[in-house]
């Protein structure tokens, strides 16, 4: 709604703009019906009702309505709104035009953006990081939020996709505040501690510390307080967290193992062996051991291959699962390296 006050500083800025371009000797036509007509020097020929025979009845109805609305409409223009404003040096006009951008803006990317957490603290560290990357502003301690949030309204810069751009990349940060009952997000530092105490040794810790951190604050202050280990079970045990207990347990197993490398082939192979089961680290580790000696198997069968194809005595075999496993092996890349050569085509040079 236009305030009516607002209505007729912008309805006399757009007649004084029509009696600058105005010319009193130009013409000497009457606009009866509009007062920027009237302020015309020109001589009156009869009255507003005065028609000429010679000329078509004028359709005035509704005039004077149909250019109120044309203003209200102008009116309405964020852009005509700020351009009048700006000329006529406006102040409390151009504060109040940026006021209502920033809150579209700020609406907008709410719109977008669902998932943010609405607080004080996410409020001030928004502003600070767009003060920072916008206004060259570089000491986040000394930063007044809301002066801030004035300055970069002032400059244009609190729009939805800036302040989207923030929000992501704090997010990605970990350094904002999530709503109690939503998965929060580790940061980098939480994942290097994890992946450290794991590597220790206590893989078990791990993945209670990867939970606590990760999982909704809610969720994990009940774990923490458990009064048995049942009751510490039963939180983690919801189907929502599923994912998020795979997450976990896969993390801290994998940094916990040193003789282990992860392969595509090594952890389809242990998904499979789990299949619908809950990981646990002890399940992990079943499954690890099957997965070596399906690989030495394979190895096994390789090398035997090889030979059979080289028509070799009857009791190679026998003597082959003889062998230990570093014989094994060399004997397998050995025989790889030699079937390359004498399976490799003739070239140029050759």
């Amino acid at each position: 709604m236009i305030d009516p006050k607002q209505l007729q500083r912008i309805t006399e800025a757009a007649e004084g703009e029509v009696d600058r371009w105005s010319d009193a000797r130009f013409g000497g036509v009457d606009l009866p019906g509009h007062q920027a007509g009237r302020d015309f020097q020109t001589k009156n020929v009869g009255t507003d009702t005065d028609t000429d025979p010679r000329f078509s009845p004028l359709d005035d109805r509704g005039s004077a309505h149909s250019m109120r609305t044309a203003i209200e409409q102008l009116a309405r223009d964020p852009q005509i709104r700020e351009q009048i404003a700006r000329e006529t040096g406006n102040a409390d006009e151009l504060e109040r035009i940026e006021e209502e951008q920033a809150e579209a803006a700020v609406w907008e990317f709410r719109r977008r953006n669902p998932n943010y957490f609405k607080s004080p603290v996410n409020w001030e560290r928004m502003v600070a990081s767009m003060a920072q990357k916008w206004l060259g502003w570089v000491d986040a301690d000394e930063i007044e939020a809301d002066e801030a949030y004035a300055e970069l309204a002032r400059r244009g810069y609190w729009t939805a996709d800036n302040l989207t751009t923030a929000f992501k990349a704090l997010s990605q940060a970990g350094s904002l505040e999530v709503s109690p009952d939503a998965l929060r997000p580790l940061t980098e530092h939480d994942k290097r501690a994890i992946a450290l105490q794991a590597a220790s040794g206590d893989v078990e810790g791990a993945v209670t510390r990867y939970l606590q951190l990760r999982l909704p604050q809610l969720v994990s202050e009940l774990w923490l307080y458990s009064t048995s280990h049942q009751d510490a079970l039963d939180c983690v045990a919801d189907p929502a967290y599923k994912g998020i207990l795979w997450e976990a347990v896969w993390f801290c197993w994998e940094h916990g193992r040193a003789n282990y490398a992860p392969t595509a082939e090594r952890r389809n192979f242990m998904r499979q062996y789990i299949a619908n089961r809950i990981p646990t680290a002890r399940l992990l580790d079943m499954a690890w051991a099957a997965c070596q000696e399906a690989e030495k198997d394979a190895t096994r069968s390789g090398v035997l291959g090889q030979l059979n194809e080289q028509t070799v005595p009857e009791d190679a075999a026998k003597r082959l699962d003889e062998l230990d496993d570093a014989s094994v092996d060399r004997l397998y890349h050995q025989t790889l390296r030699e079937y390359a050569v004498s399976a490799r085509p003739a070239g140029v040079l050759m």
